[in-house]
């Protein structure tokens, strides 16, 4: 999923398989599932989000705003189906830290093999990711030796580690489980 629209229609249409709600309410549980550092979804986004769902039959809406019911929105058949479809997706793109914020927030949904397989992919995301810092040995990128810059390189270091041993430790929690699951041996 490598445009930031399969990731915000993914949400939308986890989000209303959880319930149908209003554009509002649906505007905060997505920006809630995209994350603090995450820019918050405008309206102007949501709608033709929502406007495109609709024409694909992925989402239904009942109410209009000319008699000034408020817009309820649900997941159709066929949404669901589609949901599932950009859920499992295949691809290296499963690891990337949009798609995989939104992904890990549904993986409830996701049998334990896909589940073990996107977090092996995000876990070989974040090792490149620190041989790519070790290669450049923490400096700071514009070369400018700013002490602070230099400390902000090395707390990217850090949160890349942080998040290796949770995804390592979310692995091992899976396989764990996967080991008891009937059927598994």
């Amino acid at each position: 999923m490598p445009r930031r629209t399969d990731v915000i229609e993914l949400a939308v249409l986890g989000v209303l398989e959880d319930s149908p709600m209003h554009g509002y309410h649906l505007r905060k549980h997505v920006t809630a599932l995209l994350g603090p550092w995450r820019a918050a979804l405008s309206f102007g986004t949501l709608y033709p989000t929502l406007r495109r769902l609709q024409a694909d039959g992925y989402v239904s809406a009942e109410g209009t705003r000319a008699t000034a019911t408020k817009v309820v929105y649900r997941v159709t058949e066929p949404g669901r189906a589609r949901f599932r479809q950009l859920l499992g997706h295949p691809g290296a793109s499963l690891s990337d830290d949009d798609a995989f914020g939104v992904r890990f927030s549904f993986f409830a949904r996701l049998d334990p093999a896909d589940r073990l397989r996107v977090l092996e992919q995000r876990r070989v995301r974040l090792l490149d990711r620190l041989d790519d810092v070790a290669a450049r040995g923490c400096e700071d990128p514009t070369g400018s030796r700013d002490p602070y810059r230099s400390a902000w390189a090395q707390r990217g270091v850090a949160s890349v580690e942080s998040e290796l041993r949770w995804t390592e430790a979310r692995l091992a929690a899976e396989r764990a489980g996967a080991d008891t699951t009937p059927g598994t041996g």
